[in-house]
């Protein structure tokens, strides 16, 4: 009995202390007309509650209620104005009874305001414009505005009890004020009011009318006679204004209607034509006096001395043309101009003439009121003037002298010669004159381009000769490495080198077996030598200009301690010719002197008369 009384007490305590209720949304600011909901919802009840909703006051729940275990669901659908105040969720759990409130708000904002002229805008004329906003609650919490420029103008808030909110703006509207916008803005400041919905506004743009006024008139001053005139008349005025053409004759009458709108085209007259601008807020008209003129006429072209003329004629066009205002001269040539005079009724132009100069000359006269042109063909014929260099291409050694003689025809007198060099190189230094130039002492970097200018009167004839300087090979020497006696198995590298423009190409020949190698670098390397490669080779270096031979005696030792009869290594420079008994007593006599090893300098020898003729090139 003890314990059953102690659990009781327990579940008593629990239930005193644990059941709690929460309304959400917490916040309830409804819109008016649209359907909310609010939950009550209980917590920490061990049995099944008892949910009850309650307003505060004499006034209906006027809501749908459901319920879902611990859950009450309270609906309303549409929102209305008896739902505003205190509401209760009354909860009874157990013995325990809770409740919680929550403070229901009612708002009306359904529109955007609305803004009403209370007649036309004028420009210059007080304008006076309403902006309301209606259908509102509550219309104490609404702050009414007129922005202009983005700057509050006027500024008004509603009170208690009203449905509506109005604020009226005056002003004096002027014309460059059209188009601008005006803002009506209305702000309802509610706690818990999403921004969105806080504010609406409404953008009105004004449209001020004013009288016409003609801002542009087209004045062409004078035209040509029987053509047709264009005018054009712009004016501005709000409503847009008709435009009505009149024309008064020059010589007086009443005014004649021509015709309305921006542009006017028809025959042209003299006299002035006036352009009027109308609507309701008044009327403005500008006028302009049309003169009639003359086109260009009688236009002409001379060339002197004749259309068929020798090439270096000075050649002169003459253009002429009559009109009012005196018109402007161009004359051009296959469409390149080539002079223009301004408002002058003459042009001259000369020029010396070359076979190019052979096209269609055209002379454009040119005024405000019209164009004329003539054409004349001039044929150049080509002068009989003739060049040329020879020898066109010329070879020359290093050292020597070559002469280019310029060689002409076709010239009545005595044609004036210079030269100079076509390459970066520059003219030749000092100026030369005369049908010759001699160039001495060559070298290769005179090596290029040269040209004759031959002139005659006003004829100017080029011709080109290319010279090209060669050297031939003269100092050639063979280094070898790592000697010229070496043991069997060893790599032994021959290296040549030797002067000579352009660089010479070398050749190494072993003498024994006719056995050649080529190399541009003059670089040989013969690896892991043997016995056999013991012997006398030949090194030729060769260029376009000739070449040079040098010698020497490679001796490999065998593992044995065999070897060739040979005792050293040897340079030898020597000249293609030197053969037989010479040839052996020399070789006797180097190997003589060459017990030491190394690389050694030999005396070269002329090489035979044959092998000087500039160009040859020898193959060994």
């Amino acid at each position: 009995m003890t314990t059953r009384l102690l659990v009781c007490f327990l579940l008593s305590g629990a239930l005193t202390a644990a059941v709690q209720v929460d309304i959400s949304p917490s916040s309830s600011l409804f819109k008016l007309g649209e359907r909310r909901q609010l939950s009550c919802a209980v917590r920490d009840c061990p049995v099944t509650p008892v949910i009850s909703w309650s307003p505060l006051g004499d006034r209906p729940l006027g809501g749908r209620v459901r319920w879902r275990d611990r859950l009450s669901l309270l609906t309303f659908d549409p929102v209305e104005m008896v739902h505003e105040g205190l509401l209760l969720c009354k909860v009874t759990c157990g013995e325990q009874r809770k409740h919680a409130k929550t403070n229901i708000r009612i708002y009306a904002f359904p529109s955007d305001p609305e803004i009403r002229a209370h007649e036309p805008v004028r420009a210059g004329e007080e304008a006076t414009l309403t902006c309301q906003v209606r259908d509102l609650y509550p219309a104490e919490m609404l702050t009414l505005d007129w922005l202009r420029g983005g700057q509050v103008v006027r500024s008004v808030a509603g009170k208690g009890g009203a449905t509506s909110v109005q604020l009226a703006y005056t002003f004096t509207p002027q014309r460059a004020e059209s188009e601008e916008n005006l803002t009506c803005r209305a702000t309802l400041d509610l706690r818990d009011l999403d921004p969105s919905d806080r504010a609406r506004q409404t953008v009105v743009r004004l449209n001020v009318t004013f009288a016409p006024v003609v801002t542009a008139l087209s004045d062409p001053g004078a035209v040509m006679s029987g053509s047709v005139l264009v005018l054009r008349c712009s004016a501005s005025g709000n409503p847009t204004p008709l435009l009505t053409w009149t024309f008064t004759p020059e010589e007086g009458g009443a005014p004649q209607v021509k015709g309305q709108g921006e542009e006017l085209a028809l025959v042209a007259q003299a006299g002035e034509f006036r352009c009027e601008a109308r609507n309701y807020q008044g009327r403005h008209s500008k006028a302009v006096r049309v003169r009639v003129n003359a086109a260009p006429a009688n236009t002409s072209m001379w060339v002197s001395p004749s259309q068929d003329v020798v090439e270096g004629q000075r050649v002169t066009f003459t253009c002429h043309s009559d009109g009012d205002p005196p018109p402007s001269l161009l004359l051009s040539r296959q469409g390149a101009d080539l002079c223009r005079s301004d408002s002058a009724p003459w042009l001259t132009f000369s020029l010396w003439v070359r076979p190019q100069d052979s096209a269609h000359y055209r002379c454009d006269a040119t005024n405000a009121f019209g164009r004329q042109r003539v054409t004349r063909n001039l044929t150049v014929t080509a002068h009989p003037l003739l060049a040329e260099v020879r020898p066109q291409v010329a070879l020359a050694n290093v050292s020597s002298s070559l002469l280019l003689t310029c060689h002409t025809r076709g010239c009545s007198g005595t044609p004036a010669l210079s030269w100079r060099r076509t390459d970066p190189e520059g003219d030749v230094t000092p100026t030369v004159t005369g049908p010759r130039l001699l160039l001495r002492d060559l070298r290769p970097q005179d090596g290029g381009g040269y040209m004759c200018r031959a002139t005659c009167g006003n004829v100017t004839r080029l011709a080109q000769a290319t010279v090209r300087v060669y050297s031939p090979p003269r100092k050639t020497s063979v280094l070898l490495l790592p000697s010229a006696a070496v043991s069997a198995g060893q790599n032994v590298t021959v290296s040549c080198q030797s002067d000579g423009f352009p660089a010479p190409e070398f050749v190494l020949e072993k003498m024994s077996d006719g056995t050649r190698r080529r190399s541009a670098d003059g670089i040989f390397r013969l690896p892991n030598v043997t016995a056999r490669d013991s012997g006398l080779y030949r090194v030729n270096a060769s260029n376009v200009a000739g070449y040079h031979i040098g010698q020497f005696v490679l001796s490999v030792t065998e593992p044995n301690g065999k070897t060739l009869p040979v005792l050293g290594s040897v340079l030898l420079l020597a000249a293609v010719g030197a053969g037989g008994l010479a040839g052996a007593v020399l070789m006797v006599d180097y190997l003589r002197r060459s017990r030491k090893k190394g690389s050694y300098r030999l005396t070269p020898r002329a090489p035979p008369p044959d092998h000087h003729r500039l160009g040859n090139t020898c193959t060994p």
